[in-house]
């Protein structure tokens, strides 16, 4: 009974020594998949790594991690962070700076090597009413607040070294230090985003309200008129005696049309009003002292003379 005992613990032990390690961030490698856990301690240990890599001259292992500091060609983060109106802006700034992002890490991580400094001091920053500009309003300006991160890999705030570029000595580069710009997680795994793609996000995020029609109605400022040419009324009237369309407008803070579609509506009816409504323009709407944008729906009704 001992026996069986004895052997039924080391079976256990055994189970739970393979499922930690198991659970434990795997080390980048040729061909290894790189992942780190979403925390301060996991971005240290991921850019540690890197130092290290480069400090032994392991090409492989530093391929690896640098190109795992770099949105995936696939990555929606842009956009899931930062809604339809900036995303796609900020993930084709982010493209415009991957040609050279790799080096520009890989220069900045071997400098850091060569001087001896392999752990970084890590801030989170998370709560924009804690921050300072710009790193609240890019928090702000967020859909839903996720961390950004930099780092202090020489003393207690983040600083980098200057120095020629070895193919352009007119231009300098960061060779060693914290890289301007902040790290993000993003599928298993930390990103690293230079500053200049942030800073595209404008100083505020602007603000949306819905109005009524009939308000709307009261605030535009050129001719609402809107008239179906002969051919148009001729064909329109073979299939329809009248009708409805519903638009949906959003106009931008200075009361110009910046988004339009037809929610409601045959194509025919809703087309010639359509490319007439783009041109109006409203006053502004104001909240507390500051323009902001306004969407509403606009309905219209169609009749057989070719008013709307």
């Amino acid at each position: 009974m001992i026996r069986w005992t004895i052997v039924f613990l080391c079976a256990v032990l055994l189970f739970v020594f393979t499922l930690s390690h198991a659970q434990q961030v795997p080390v980048a490698g040729q061909g290894a998949p790189v992942a780190y856990p979403a925390s301060d301690a996991g971005l240290q240990q991921q850019l540690q790594d890197l130092v290290e890599a480069a400090n032994s001259k392991d090409v492989a292992k530093e391929d690896s991690l640098v190109r795992a500091l770099i949105m995936p060609g696939d990555s929606t983060w842009f956009r899931d962070q930062f809604g339809p109106a900036f995303g796609p802006r900020l993930a084709a700034a982010y493209q415009r700076t991957e040609p050279t992002l790799g080096q520009q890490i890989r220069t900045a991580y071997e400098g850091n090597a060569q001087r001896g400094w392999h752990k970084p001091k890590i801030f989170r920053y998370e709560d924009a009413a804690a921050v300072d500009s710009p790193i609240d309003n890019y928090l702000n300006c967020m859909d839903k607040i996720v961390p950004l991160y930099q780092t202090a890999f020489d003393g207690n705030r983040t600083a980098d070294q200057m120095g020629r570029r070895p193919d352009d000595p007119s231009k300098y580069q960061v060779i060693a230090g914290d890289l301007p710009g902040y790290y993000v997680y993003d599928g298993g795994t930390f990103r690293f985003i230079p500053q200049e793609v942030l800073q595209l996000l404008p100083k505020e995020r602007p603000i949306r309200v819905q109005l009524d029609m009939n308000v709307m109605r009261s605030k535009i400022t050129n001719d609402i008129g809107v008239r179906l040419s002969h051919e148009t009324m001729m064909a329109v009237s073979n299939t329809h005696r009248a009708g409805k369309v519903v638009i949906h407008f959003v106009l931008d803070a200075n009361g110009k049309v910046k988004e339009i579609e037809a929610k409601e509506g045959p194509t025919a009816l809703a087309e010639p009003f359509l490319q007439q409504a783009k041109q109006w323009t409203f006053e502004p709407t104001v909240l507390d002292g500051d323009r902001i944008e306004v969407e509403f729906d606009w309905e219209t009704g169609f009749q057989i003379n070719g008013k709307y």
